[in-house]
C-alpha cells in the first residue's frame, strides 16, 4: 500500500478516504478578476459586527476595545489564508479535511450536528426587519420587525431557488451591499466627524491590552464573545469560504460541479478532490499565483476592507451619542438598536429625514445580506458533510441537498422571530454559540495543513502558529464566560 502523499494507480492517498486524482492546476486569475469570496466574508462580517456589535461596544466602553477587534480580524485572515491553501490544492471542503483526519469522520459529524444549535437563530434576518421598520414607520404595529422578518426569509428562498448557479448571486449581492452602504457610511461620517474623533478611533485599534470592568460581568460577556467572534467571520463561515472558493472555480477546485438553481442544470460532483504534481516547476508557479491571489483575497478584500469600515461604523456610532446620549444607557439594555435608530439622526440632522430613511434602508439591506450568506452557507455546509461522508446520501445530488437544508431550516426558524421579545436576543445567542466552532476548527486546520498537504504546499510556522493562537484565544474567552455562568 503507498504511503501517504504517495500516488497510486488511482491517485493521491492524503489521510484517511479515498484519493485524490491528479490534474493540471488551472492557471490563477488575471489581475482584473479582483473579487473573489473574501467579499462575501467581508460583507458578512459587515452586516452584523462591525456595523452593529463594534459600535455598541465602543460607545459603552470606549475607543480601546478595538484592539480586541484588530485581533480578531487578524487571527481570521490566517484562518482565510489557510482555508483557502487546502481548497486551491485539493478542491475539497474544510469538511472533508476533518474527515481525512480519520476516527470514523468524527469531526466532520461534530460540524454536521453543532452547525443547527448555532443558526437556528435567525437573528440576522431578524435585526434586518427591525431595522426596515424603523425606515417605514412600524406599519404593522410592533409586530413589524417579525412580519418584516418573514418576508426577509422568502426573499432568500426565492433568489437562492431561482438562481442558476447559486455562488454568483451570492457574490454579485454581497459585492453590491458592500459598496453601497460604504458609499453612504463614508461620506456622511466624514462631514460629521472631528479630527479628535478620528484620532481616538485610529489609536483604540492599537490600545492593546485595554479592557473594561464592565466587560467582565455576567450580564455582558456573553456579548463581548460573540462581538470578538464577529470581528470578521463568525462561526462555520471561514469553512463555508473553502466551498464558495470551489464553486468559485478557485485552483482544484474548478474540476469538482458547482451547486446549482432547483431549476438549473445539475454538474458532476466526484466522490473526492483533485490535486497536481507539487515537483512540477510549471505546477509550482502556478501554485505561487494562486497563493498570490488567495493573499489579495484575504488581505484587501478580507481584512483592511473589514477594519476600513468598522473605523467608519465606529465614528458614526460617536456622533449618535453626540446628539443623543441615553443611546449609550440604552444600549446597555440591549433589548434594542438604539445605536442604529441613532446614526439615522445623523443623517436625519445633517441631510435630511429623506436620507436617514435612505440609511435604514441600505442598513437593512447589509444586515439582510448577512443572514442571506449565512443561510447559503450553512445549506452548503450541511449538504457537503452528509453527501461525502455518506455513501447512500449520494443518490440524491449535492443540489437537492442544499435545498433540503436550506427549506427545512429556514421556515421552522421563522418560529424563533416569534418567540424572542427582540432580535439582539437571537444575535447574542448565535454569536456566543459561534466561538465554540472558531474554537474547534483553528487547531484542525493547522493539523491538515501541516500533516496532510504535500511538504512543497504546507504553510509556514509563522501561519500555523497563528491558527494555534486562535485556538487559544476562543477557548480561553469560552471557558471564561463558562466559569462565570455568563451564557445568553
Amino acid at each position: 500500500m503507498p504511503r501517504e502523499g504517495q500516488e497510486d494507480d488511482k491517485g493521491v492517498r492524503i489521510g484517511e478516504g479515498p484519493p485524490l486524482r491528479i490534474a493540471k492546476l488551472p492557471p490563477p486569475p488575471r489581475a482584473s478578476h479582483i473579487l473573489g469570496p473574501g467579499i462575501v466574508l467581508a460583507a458578512m462580517g459587515i452586516g452584523m459586527g462591525e456595523m452593529i456589535m463594534w459600535p455598541r461596544m465602543t460607545v459603552m466602553w470606549g475607543n480601546g476595545v478595538l484592539w480586541l477587534a484588530l485581533l480578531g480580524f487578524t487571527i481570521q485572515y490566517f484562518v482565510q489564508m489557510e482555508m483557502s491553501r487546502w481548497v486551491t490544492a485539493t478542491g475539497e471542503s474544510f469538511f472533508q479535511a476533518a474527515a481525512r483526519m480519520g476516527f470514523r469522520k468524527l469531526f466532520s459529524w461534530i460540524f454536521f450536528l453543532s452547525a443547527p444549535v448555532i443558526y437556528f437563530w435567525p437573528g440576522w434576518i431578524g435585526t434586518a426587519g427591525q431595522i426596515l421598520s424603523y425606515a417605514t414607520g412600524e406599519p404593522f404595529g410592533k409586530a413589524s420587525w417579525q412580519v418584516f422578518a418573514v418576508l426577509g426569509v422568502v426573499a432568500i428562498l426565492i433568489i437562492l431557488t431561482a438562481s442558476p448557479i447559486i455562488y454568483n448571486v451570492i457574490e454579485k449581492v454581497m459585492a453590491a451591499a458592500i459598496l453601497i452602504s460604504s458609499i453612504l457610511v463614508i461620506l456622511v461620517t466624514l462631514a460629521v466627524s472631528t479630527p479628535g474623533q478620528i484620532l481616538g478611533v485610529l489609536k483604540g485599534f492599537i490600545s492593546f491590552g485595554y479592557w473594561h470592568p464592565e466587560m467582565s460581568t455576567k450580564a455582558f460577556m456573553p456579548f463581548v464573545v460573540g462581538a470578538i467572534a464577529y470581528a470578521g467571520p463568525s462561526g462555520m463561515q471561514q469553512a463555508w469560504y473553502t466551498l464558495w472558493c470551489r464553486d468559485r472555480g478557485m485552483g482544484m477546485g474548478a474540476y469538482v460541479g458547482r451547486i446549482t438553481g432547483l431549476f438549473g442544470r445539475e454538474e458532476s460532483i466526484p466522490e473526492a478532490g483533485y490535486t497536481f504534481d507539487p515537483k512540477d516547476p510549471g505546477e509550482r508557479g502556478k501554485w505561487r499565483g494562486w497563493r498570490r491571489y488567495c493573499t489579495f483575497d484575504a488581505l484587501i478584500l478580507f481584512w483592511a476592507m473589514s477594519i476600513f469600515l468598522t473605523f467608519f461604523y465606529v465614528l458614526l456610532a460617536q456622533g449618535a451619542v453626540a446628539l443623543d446620549p441615553s443611546l449609550v444607557e440604552l444600549e446597555r439594555t440591549g433589548k434594542s438598536l438604539a445605536i442604529i435608530s441613532g446614526m439615522g439622526e445623523v443623517f436625519t440632522k445633517y441631510i435630511g429625514p429623506w436620507a436617514a430613511k435612505l440609511f435604514y434602508i441600505v442598513a437593512f439591506l447589509q444586515v439582510w445580506n448577512s443572514g442571506f450568506g449565512v443561510y447559503d452557507g450553512y445549506a452548503r455546509g450541511q449538504a457537503d458533510i452528509l453527501y461525502y461522508n455518506l455513501p447512500a446520501a449520494r443518490k440524491i445530488h449535492l443540489s437537492k441537498w442544499y435545498y433540503i437544508f436550506l427549506y427545512g431550516t429556514l421556515l421552522p426558524a421563522c418560529a424563533a422571530f416569534f418567540i424572542a421579545e427582540k432580535p439582539l436576543v437571537l444575535v447574542t445567542m448565535a454569536t456566543w454559540l459561534a466561538a465554540f466552532a472558531m474554537a474547534f476548527y483553528c487547531p484542525i486546520l493547522a493539523y491538515v495543513t501541516r500533516r496532510l498537504l504535500p511538504e512543497e504546499l504546507r504553510p509556514s510556522w509563522v501561519h500555523t502558529l497563528w491558527l494555534l493562537i486562535g485556538a487559544a484565544f476562543y477557548w480561553g474567552l469560552i471557558l471564561i464566560s463558562l466559569s462565570m455562568g455568563a451564557h445568553p
